[in-house]
């Protein structure tokens, strides 16, 4: 199983961190499908309030210029 942590921090493979899953990216690699588990660090206090997917989308993708620039157009 993979799972995705957004985070700061540098990582490496097999490195475990406890993490809250958030969502589900759908992905296919060699025409079988490899979905990938997106969560965040749960000793994290930025992401105290991330329970789901749209929330982190809402709380930190939006404070972005470019991507609410492209939102709002």
């Amino acid at each position: 199983m993979d799972i995705l942590v957004i985070m700061d921090q540098p990582t490496f493979p097999g490195c475990i961190i406890e993490t809250r899953p958030i969502g589900v990216i759908r992905m296919i690699d060699g025409k079988e499908s490899d979905d990938k588990i997106l969560g965040v660090p749960v000793n994290d206090p930025r992401f105290k309030d991330v329970y789901d997917i749209l929330i982190y989308i809402k709380l930190y993708l939006m404070k972005l210029p470019i991507f609410s620039q492209n939102i709002k157009s």
